[in-house]
C-alpha cells in the first residue's frame, strides 16, 4: 500500500517529484477502519499487491457434520463467555511484516532549508550535536547548508573574516579572484572539530522566525534596502506567493458554465475554459512574468471589487484567495516593523521589482538552450555565459545530470519564453515523448547582467574580473 507524495529532488530543493511512498502498518489499519464509515456494508474490498496485506482467518469453515455451538447464557460469567466467543468468531486482519512500522519522516521528503533554519533559531550551532532518529542524507544536508550560505542566512568565522577582508577597499576584479581562490583553499583545508554556524542579523533571524519560504523572506529584506526600495510592492508579492494561485484552474472555470451530462460536451467545456483562461491572462498579464501578473491581478481586483457585477468571476479569479491577501500583508508588515525594515514604494516600477525577485531567487536561475528547453545556471556552465560564482559555497556542485526544464503551459510567458528567468518551483511531468521534464511555475524574466549587481556576493562578471 502506498501514498502519493511530492518529494524534493536531490539536485535542487525547489524541484519536486511525485513519488509513491509506502505507508506504515498503523496507516494501513487506519485506512481499513475508516473505509467502513464511507459506505454501508459488512465488508470492504481494496486492490492491493500480493505482498501488501495478508488476511488470516483464525477459524476454519464448519464441517457439515459439526454440531452447532450451544447458546451462551447471559449471566455474570456468561457475558465474559459471550465476548470471548464473539472475539473468536471475528476474523482478524494482520498486516504484512514487510510494511514499515513507522511512516517516512517529512524531514527525508521535504526541503531541509526550513528545518535547518528552525534548528539554528532554537540555538543549535552544529548538527553533529543533534542525534536524529531518521537523519537525512549527508549530501542533502551539505546542499541545504550551501544554499543557506548563498542566501546569506547563516555564517561562520571563516565567512566573517572573508567579509571583513572584502570590506577593505578592493576593486571588483580582485574580489572575484580572491574569493574564488579563497573558496578553493577553504575547501581543501582540513578542519578539526565541528563547524559552528550562526544566523546572520537580521536576514537569518527573519528567515528563522517567519514561517515562509526562505527566498520569500529574502525578498522582503532585499526590497527594503536602498538599492531596491520596493518593499511595499514586495509585501503584496510575498503574500500572494504564500497563498495558492489567484487564478482559477481550468476545471473550476468549466464548472462555472452550465453542467452537461455527455462526456464530449464536458471535454468541449474544458477546452473553452482553457481558452478563456489564456485570454484573461493576456488581459491581466505583465511582460515581466507570473509574479507581476499576480500583483497586477490583485491590484485590479481591489479597484473593481466594489463595482457592479462579479468582476472576479468574469476574470477567472479565485476571490476566496484574494480576500486573504490583506491579512497576510498586515502580518508581514508587522514582521518588517519588528526588524526595523523601512516600508518604501517604487511607484509601480516593475523593473525594480524584477531585480528584487532576481536577488531573492537567484539560485533558481535558468537559461534557454537551443532546443527550447531550459537549464539551471550552475558553477560549471556559468563561465560560458560570462559569469563566475565568486562565493565560498563549495558544496553547490553540479548534479550528475542536469534536469530538463520547461515553462509551465499556464505561464503568461509560455508563448514568448525569455532567454533568462528565475522560477519559484518546478514539478516533474512527462512530455509527449515520454521524457521527464520539470515544468517551472511562477517565473520572472531577468537580464543576466543583473546577477552580479543584485547578488554580488554569489556572482561576478568575468568582464570586470
Amino acid at each position: 500500500m502506498y501514498t502519493r507524495r511530492f518529494v524534493s529532488h536531490p539536485s535542487h530543493p525547489d524541484l519536486s517529484v511525485s513519488a509513491l511512498i509506502p505507508i506504515d502498518r498503523g496507516s494501513a489499519l487506519l485506512r481499513a477502519n475508516a473505509a467502513g464509515h464511507v459506505r454501508p456494508g459488512a465488508a470492504c474490498y481494496r486492490l492491493l499487491p500480493r505482498h501488501g496485506q495478508s488476511v488470516s482467518w483464525l477459524l476454519s469453515p464448519r464441517e457439515d457434520n459439526e454440531e452447532e455451538a450451544p447458546e451462551v447464557q447471559l449471566g455474570i460469567g456468561g457475558a465474559a463467555a459471550a465476548r470471548a466467543h464473539a472475539q473468536a468468531e471475528e476474523p482478524k486482519v494482520t498486516t504484512d511484516s514487510r510494511l514499515p512500522l513507522f511512516p517516512v519522516p517529512d524531514l527525508l521528503l521535504q526541503p531541509l532549508l526550513p528545518s535547518l533554519l528552525l534548528l539554528f533559531s532554537l540555538g543549535f550551532s552544529s548538527l553533529s550535536s543533534l542525534p536524529l532518529l531518521a537523519p537525512p542524507q549527508p549530501s542533502a544536508v551539505r546542499l541545504a547548508m550551501a544554499q543557506l550560505r548563498a542566501l546569506q542566512a547563516i555564517t561562520r568565522e571563516d565567512d566573517r573574516e572573508e567579509t571583513e577582508r572584502r570590506s577593505q577597499g578592493e576593486d571588483t576584479g580582485d574580489r572575484c579572484g580572491e574569493a574564488a581562490r579563497s573558496g578553493v583553499d577553504k575547501r581543501r583545508r582540513k578542519r578539526s572539530g565541528p563547524v559552528l554556524w550562526t544566523l546572520t542579523e537580521p536576514l537569518g533571524r527573519m528567515m528563522g522566525e517567519i514561517t515562509m519560504k526562505p527566498q520569500i523572506v529574502r525578498l522582503l529584506y532585499v526590497s527594503s534596502q536602498e538599492t531596491a526600495s520596493c518593499s511595499v510592492e514586495c509585501l503584496t508579492l510575498a503574500a500572494l506567493l504564500s497563498l495558492p494561485s489567484p487564478f482559477l484552474s481550468p476545471e473550476a472555470v468549466a464548472a462555472l458554465s452550465p453542467a452537461s451530462s455527455s462526456l464530449s460536451a464536458a471535454s468541449a467545456a474544458l477546452r473553452r475554459a482553457k481558452q478563456r483562461l489564456r485570454l484573461v491572462k493576456q488581459i491581466l498579464g505583465v511582460v515581466g512574468g507570473d509574479l507581476l501578473t499576480r500583483y497586477n491581478a490583485f491590484q485590479q481586483w481591489q479597484l473593481h471589487r466594489e463595482s457592479l457585477g462579479n468582476w472576479a468571476k468574469n476574470h477567472c479569479l479565485n476571490e476566496d484567495v484574494l480576500v486573504k491577501v490583506p491579512a497576510v500583508v498586515a502580518y508581514l508588515r508587522r514582521c518588517m516593523q519588528t526588524f526595523n525594515l523601512p516600508l518604501v514604494s517604487c511607484g509601480g516600477d516593475g523593473l525594480q521589482v524584477q531585480k528584487a525577485i532576481c536577488a531573492s531567487f537567484f539560485l533558481n536561475c535558468a537559461f534557454r538552450e537551443e532546443n527550447g528547453l531550459y537549464s539551471l545556471l550552475t558553477p560549471a556552465n556559468a563561465a560560458s555565459h560570462g559569469l563566475l560564482v565568486s562565493s565560498m559555497d563549495g558544496d553547490l556542485s553540479d548534479p550528475p545530470s542536469l534536469p530538463r526544464l520547461a515553462l509551465h503551459p499556464s505561464s503568461v510567458l509560455a508563448n514568448a519564453p525569455p532567454p533568462w528567468l528565475v522560477f519559484v518551483s518546478a514539478q516533474r511531468k512527462r512530455d509527449a515523448d515520454g521524457n521527464a521534464v520539470f515544468l517551472m511555475q511562477d517565473v520572472t524574466a531577468i537580464d543576466p547582467e543583473w546577477l552580479p549587481e543584485v547578488a554580488g556576493h554569489h556572482f561576478c562578471s568575468l568582464r570586470e574580473a
